[in-house]
């Protein structure tokens, strides 16, 4: 199970954050039941106070709740019990209710409902007892139904004599399956006007008069009509059999409801996003640590702007129209490979037809005419946005760039449709394995929560088999008592017999029967006290291991929470590590009042290194000089990878001096470190620029004031370090 909480969540969250890029729907008819209700049919809220009684020791603590006690009293009186005035009985066994159910449209009497019953006291449980006769009102006061029946409850508690209790559900609300009988029903307006009232669930005008137009094309213009955005007014007949006829074929009519207006709704908890079909978005990029996300609303556009002679024109746009609508991302993918296939046919064709020719899209790129360069270079860089998003996102599932790094580097020197077409496929190839993982551990998921349901249900067992033995042990103890009380009887009637013979016989037989009984009664105590033993025994080490699988579980999904704000590269924290921390950071400057500095550190000449060198040198200078940060931090600095070559230092309870001393010591540390690749010396040092934070800063100002400073220690030779105030 290790490894599976965090991914599978990032996983579905990446296919559902990636769909979204081309994805669209579309509104499913419904029938008008669904969408409606008809005016005045309805159910009815009862309500009622009554007694629960039969319970084992765990209703109301009568001292506590008097009104119980009055209840009794009230009770017991109706029925020519009289208990004196100045006696408070003190039971354990009754309980104090109030009894809540719907009386549904058209309940007649004698028909019956199901009810809930729910203790208003302090009862511990209700498992085991019975309501008394209980009358339901209505809102008018009326009693409308009369409720009684032996409770069905879910819920149960235990306690143990060291003071330790369990409780699984809630035992001190119940239901009683049909335990109440309908003594009066309630009017309805159906059967008496000549029209029927409707009402939409969700109040929205265009639905209101689709459904008043279906009606109409199935019975004839002018019999419905909407009223407002919530109700249409349908003439019906006045019979009550026709009437009910007629609304069972209006109900069952098929509309299209109207577009729902457009949402977007946010968990700020989890940082889920769900958008509404109608949700429309304009060009935009999102940055949020090191996730990029870019919407272009205009890729559908591009591929149909794209220039093809008239065979393929058509298949072209019905493949753009397939991209944009296919739900799942592998088939958006699948559609822009066959995008590409078709291109590919359609360039080969018109060099065949040209005498000759470049059959790649670079080959197009050098006509004359600017126009179809254009429309070629949008197309081309729009598939290069798309794969590079979505390769960037597969880094963030994967919390790492092995798998993707040579793919950007491909993308990144890919000018044609041959070299897009082979990222294309390889990404394509990725997101295949990413959902097979995605469902793998889906089912993983499932195997583990129905194994700890399965173990919750053994424990619930072996609680109530040791409840269930102490009752029994305690028969036991009974049925022993009472057989030795009639033994013991029985010698005591031979001793006022005269025949000593017959007494000594008798006491003989007596005792052998005291001491036989006796025997059978340890031995079936011992053999169930092993029994239990053996059964609390096995419950410990099952809840030792649910223990030890909870544990494992928090240090997966702990080792995960990590993962997504640490650089998978340097170790140290990412953007998003930085932003969470550095809110941290200034609440705390603000709360104790004590210095914080910020450091702003840039690789000098790394570009040059990168192309030079190849980007594993870059990245053994980026894991240097973060290492180097790090030995010289302390344990409450905050050393972050910004992006690129960029880091940030957070230097709390650091004042601008010591910000200064510990920036120009990194300098000379990453000039001293002596970086070489393959034995050839590189030119690596780091330019800090160096701020320290005010009352009036807020995170991006003081940074922005650290990043300029850093360009201005850029200008400078030898230690570049630059201090703004």
């Amino acid at each position: 199970m290790k490894g599976f909480t965090y991914s599978l969540r990032s996983g579905v969250a990446l296919l559902a954050m990636l769909a979204l890029t081309l994805l669209s729907q579309h509104t499913l008819a419904e029938r008008i039941k669904d969408i409606a209700s008809i005016d005045g049919v309805r159910s009815n809220q009862l309500i009622g106070y009554g007694l629960v009684v039969g319970l084992d020791g765990s209703g109301d603590q009568t001292t506590q709740t008097p009104f119980t006690v009055q209840s009794i009293k009230s009770m017991l009186a109706k029925l020519g019990v009289v208990v004196p005035a100045n006696v408070n009985p003190q039971l354990k066994n009754v309980a104090a209710v109030m009894v809540h159910a719907d009386l549904p449209a058209f309940s007649k009497p004698g028909q019956t409902i199901d009810v809930t019953v729910s203790s208003m006291g302090n009862a511990k449980s209700l498992r085991g007892g019975s309501l008394l006769m209980t009358p339901l009102k209505g809102a008018d006061g009326q009693t409308y139904a009369l409720a009684q029946g032996n409770l069905i409850v879910s819920g149960f508690g235990a306690d143990g004599a060291d003071g330790s209790s369990v409780t699984v559900n809630v035992p001190s609300a119940g239901r009683i399956p049909n335990g109440a009988t309908v003594e009066r029903g309630v009017l309805s307006p159906f059967s008496h006007e000549p029209f029927v009232m409707m009402n939409l669930n969700h109040s929205d005008f265009t639905t209101a008069l689709r459904v008043a137009n279906s009606i109409n094309d199935k019975l004839g213009q002018g019999v419905a009509k909407p009223v407002d955005g919530t109700s249409i007014q349908i003439q019906s007949p006045i019979n009550p059999a026709e009437k009910v006829a007629f609304v069972s074929v209006v109900e069952n009519l098929i509309v299209d409801p109207g577009l729902a207006a457009a949402k977007v709704i946010i968990n700020s908890r989890t940082g889920t996003v769900v958008i509404g079909s109608e949700v429309r978005l304009d060009p935009a990029a999102v940055a949020h640590g090191s996730l990029t996300v870019s919407i272009s609303e205009n890729f559908e556009a591009s591929i149909k702007s794209l220039e093809v002679s008239k065979p393929y024109r058509s298949k072209l746009d019905s493949l753009a129209n397939q991209m944009v609508s296919a739900p799942q991302l592998e088939q958006q993918l699948q559609s822009l490979r066959d995008v590409f296939k078709l291109l590919r046919s359609a360039i080969a064709d018109s060099s065949s037809k040209k005498g000759g020719g470049s059959k790649s899209v670079l080959g197009w790129f050098d006509k004359k005419g600017g126009k179809d360069n254009e429309q070629w270079q949008g197309f081309l860089n729009k598939s290069t946005e798309l794969l590079d998003q979505i390769l960037t996102h597969i880094d963030v599932f994967n919390g790492d760039s092995s798998d993707t790094k040579w793919l950007k580097e491909e993308l990144e020197k890919s000018t044609s449709v041959d070299g897009i077409e082979t990222v294309l496929e390889e990404v394509i190839g990725l997101l295949t394995d990413i959902s097979s993982k995605v469902d793998e551990e889906r089912t993983t998921t499932q195997n583990f929560l129905g194994d700890l349901r399965d173990k919750l249900h053994s424990v619930e067992e072996v609680i109530f088999s040791v409840i269930t033995d102490g009752d029994d042990s305690m028969e036991r103890a009974e049925t022993l008592g009472k057989q030795v009380s009639d033994d013991v009887e029985v010698m005591g009637k031979a001793v006022e017999q005269d025949d000593l013979a017959m007494l000594k016989r008798t006491v003989e037989s007596g005792l052998a029967n005291l001491t036989t009984k006796v025997a059978d009664y340890l031995a079936e105590e011992r053999k169930h006290d092993e029994q239990n033993k053996k059964k609390v025994k096995d419950l410990t080490r099952k809840l030792r291991s649910m223990e030890v699988e909870a544990t494992e579980l928090r240090g997966e999904v702990k080792s995960k929470q990590d993962l997504a704000v640490k650089d998978p590269l340097t170790g140290v924290y990412n953007r998003a590590g930085y932003e969470e921390r550095v809110i941290e950071e200034f609440a705390r400057r603000q709360r104790v009042e004590t210095p914080l500095s910020i450091v702003f550190v840039d690789c000098n000449k790394f570009k040059q290194i990168n192309d030079t060198f190849g980007h594993n040198a870059g990245d053994i200078v980026l894991v240097k000089v973060a290492e180097t940060l790090k030995n010289r931090a302390r344990a409450s600095d905050i050393v972050a990878r910004y992006g690129g070559d960029e880091f940030v230092v957070l230097l709390p309870d650091t004042a601008l001096d010591g910000a200064e001393v510990f920036a120009k010591g990194a300098c000379e540390k990453v000039l001293e470190a002596g970086f070489n690749n393959n034995g050839q010396p590189l030119d690596v040092s780091i330019s800090c620029g160096v701020t320290e934070v005010t009352s009036n800063d807020d995170p991006p100002a003081a940074l922005h004031r650290a990043d300029q400073a850093m360009y201005e220690a850029k200008k400078l030779t030898g230690v570049k370090v630059f201090v703004v105030k």
